[in-house]
């Protein structure tokens, strides 16, 4: 049985469907394509030709020795765009009332050095690392982790008060990358941290 799933309600619209494909276990597909009805055509479109082989364990390139206080880990991801390998862990927060959710990412890619568009203005460590955002979105960028751009985000005020730049830090600190995960032929067998 496939379902419409609710998720982020940003500027862009966004579709998602999802399938339980074992027990507690489901496989998502979510769409930014615009405008909405398109979103809905391309999700679609995609699990129409989903075919599920054998269930094989997510593995990630990178361990999180502390993880975010106060919020629970949602979903796991990882993808290849553009030669740029990315695995991402999603967490998510209920607001006082319960209703409203922020989320914290933590997300690795194969980003070496520091990318002109970017302007580190303070460090982590030994690595430079750019903080940003404000109290709305806070975020911690660190660069050249052992071949990895990490990155630390926070979406939706609500929460953001509670992630201020010590949690970044405190969070960004514990993350370990697992030995030869930057070379892109090799995918680490590490479950997540």
């Amino acid at each position: 049985m496939v379902q419409v799933i609710e998720v982020d309600r940003g500027e862009q619209p966004r579709f998602g469907i999802g399938w339980e494909v074992g027990d507690g276990e489901w496989l998502t597909i979510v769409s930014k394509a615009a405008p909405g009805r398109t979103a809905r055509e391309a999700a679609l479109a995609i699990a129409a030709h989903v075919v599920l082989g054998p269930a094989q364990p997510l593995t990630f390139p990178f361990q999180v020795g502390s993880p975010p206080t106060g919020f629970d880990l949602i979903t796991a991801s990882r993808g290849l765009s553009r030669g740029i390998r990315t695995a991402s862990l999603a967490f998510v927060a209920a607001d006082t009332s319960g209703e409203n959710f922020g989320r914290l990412t933590i997300t690795a890619s194969t980003i070496t050095g520091v990318p002109e568009y970017y302007s580190p203005n303070t460090t982590l460590g030994p690595y430079q690392a750019e903080l940003g955002g404000g109290s709305k979105n806070p975020y911690l960028l660190v660069f050249d982790v052992q071949g990895f751009l990490i990155s630390v985000e926070v979406f939706g005020a609500d929460t953001s008060a509670s992630v201020d730049e010590a949690e970044l830090r405190r969070i960004a600190e514990s993350i370990v990358i697992i030995p030869a995960a930057n070379d892109m032929t090799v995918w680490t067998d590490q479950p997540i941290g």
